[in-house]
């Protein structure tokens, strides 16, 4: 059931009456509404303000989009993920609605679990190692074609050690390590820890074994003292 706030709405001295803030303040509220998962009976008096900042970077499409994208990952009882934040909050949280965009990393997991967890079938590579997207002649194929591009601008734009911990880096660099014969590619050393260095960042979320080289521990500090 919606949870109803009365937020008072107060004029910002720093808006005009009826500016296209407080416009856009309505139609979105309506919006946030419409979906009954906090609903406010006004917005409040910091939401014009909130707004303004956050259009220079979304268009009211894109926040429209990501509302969308987080009902429909509230209202999925299979998926574990039960934050109900109001509107203001969730227009203002780092971690709200830049990660419920269509390239947001809370999207692009609540994505990857529709396509392994819900499926129960095997989890299909997002990337083959050097080659186009790996996508086989079955009912998962459609999905990952509509999906492939949102989740490479995801992973460029996610922070790195982030990245570090997604399922395809992790199936990258395993195949970089075993692709290397377990060695450092500098000192030629093995049975030692070993890193897999970017030489660019170029083609962050789709890698071929030249962007990165296979470093032990020493060759790798004296990689970045450069």
């Amino acid at each position: 059931m919606a949870q109803l706030l009365d937020i008072e709405c107060k004029m910002s001295p720093l808006l005009k009456h009826d500016s296209p803030m407080e416009q856009l303040a309505s139609e979105i509220l309506e919006y946030w509404n419409s979906k009954r998962i906090v609903v406010h009976r006004k917005y409040s008096r910091k939401t014009p303000l909130i707004l303004k900042r956050i259009t220079e970077d979304y268009s009211k499409e894109e926040i429209f989009k990501a509302i969308d994208n987080y009902v429909t990952v509230i209202n999925d009882e299979s998926y574990k993920f039960d934050y109900k934040w109001n509107l203001e909050i969730f227009l203002q949280k780092s971690n709200a609605l830049p990660d419920f965009m269509d390239g947001g990393s809370k999207w692009i997991n609540y994505l990857g679990s529709f396509n392994t967890a819900k499926s129960k079938k095997k989890p299909i590579p997002i990337v083959e190692i050097g080659e186009d997207p790996f996508l086989p002649d079955n009912d998962n194929s459609k999905f990952i074609i509509y999906n492939y591009s949102k989740m490479i601008k995801a992973f460029r734009f996610m922070p790195y050690e982030e990245y570090l911990q997604t399922e395809h880096w992790l199936h990258f660099k395993a195949e970089a390590l075993k692709a290397s014969g377990y060695k450092c590619r500098v000192c030629n050393g093995n049975d030692v820890l070993l890193n897999v260095h970017h030489n660019n960042y170029d083609n962050r979320g789709r890698e071929t074994f030249n962007d990165v080289i296979v470093l032990c521990e020493g060759c790798h500090g004296k990689f970045h003292n450069k």
